[in-house]
């Protein structure tokens, strides 16, 4: 690939997750949704990730959202 130049555009479609049990947590700790929607919404989601296909990279965000971000960044970086 050749050197890319300070205007360069680069295209990554990024597909940022986390599992189950750490969206539940999330969710339950906001205080926002019933248990039991907050299961509906998963269930939802989960049919809705089955169908999501074509990204050039999958972020588990079962961390810090930095740690997230750093691992996009070094995607990047990579990419270049």
């Amino acid at each position: 690939m050749p050197a890319l130049g300070p205007c360069a555009i680069l295209r990554t479609a990024a597909e940022l997750t986390a599992s189950l049990h750490v969206l539940r947590a999330r969710l339950l700790a906001r205080g926002r949704e019933t248990p039991e929607a907050i299961e509906a919404r998963l269930t939802r989601s989960a049919r809705l990730d089955a169908h999501i296909g074509n990204t050039d990279v999958e972020i588990v965000n079962d961390g810090t959202p930095a740690d997230a971000a750093l691992t996009l960044l070094q995607h990047l970086r990579a990419e270049r």
